[in-house]
């Protein structure tokens, strides 16, 4: 492969990072959309009374988006974390690395109906997740490695080389 392929190929890559980070900031602001709706109806169903904004915002987080806990360990030079996805698969996962960030994000749904003789009984479940967070190191963010089992997500990245500063002499003219 020539130095123009691999510069082209390098370019490509580089431009996919940035379309999935859009892709990842535009479900960031339909999240917040949703959480802002869903507060305001807290603030309504308590009959427009002020002073609990924030209490509905975080309420209405909660409802809306389930937690995820993370573990982030250095390892051999490497960041390994983990993060606990319960019910989610590879298929409904999206995972960004940046160099100093890492962003996930998935949705599921489920549906079951029963019929019985007069009534239609519908259940409907839906989880969501968006979870980002800043890294202890820089990492090489195009080396990273994902892998799912028994709902646990696990990122190995490894981690940019440290350089010390160079002093440099400086000489009279």
């Amino acid at each position: 492969m020539s130095k123009q392929q691999v510069a082209l190929e390098k370019k490509a890559h580089h431009n996919d990072i940035f379309v999935e980070a859009e892709h990842f900031l535009e479900d960031f602001a339909k999240n917040t959309e949703a959480i802002a709706k869903r507060a305001f109806e807290l603030f309504q169903n308590r009959g427009y009374k002020f002073g609990h904004e924030l209490e509905d915002w975080f309420k209405a987080e909660r409802e809306l988006l389930k937690k995820v806990p993370i573990e982030i360990k250095d390892i051999d030079g490497n960041l390994n974390i983990r993060a606990e996805v319960p019910g989610f698969t590879a298929e409904n996962l999206k995972v960004s690395v940046e160099s100093n960030k890492v962003t996930i994000k998935g949705e599921t749904e489920e549906k079951s109906e029963k019929k019985d003789k007069n009534t239609l009984y519908t259940e409907w479940k839906s989880n969501k997740i968006f979870r980002t967070f800043d890294l202890p190191h820089r990492v090489e963010a195009d080396k990273a490695n994902a892998t799912i089992k028994d709902g646990v997500l696990t990122l190995m990245i490894p981690k940019v080389a440290e350089t010390k500063p160079n002093e440099v002499e400086i000489k009279p003219t």
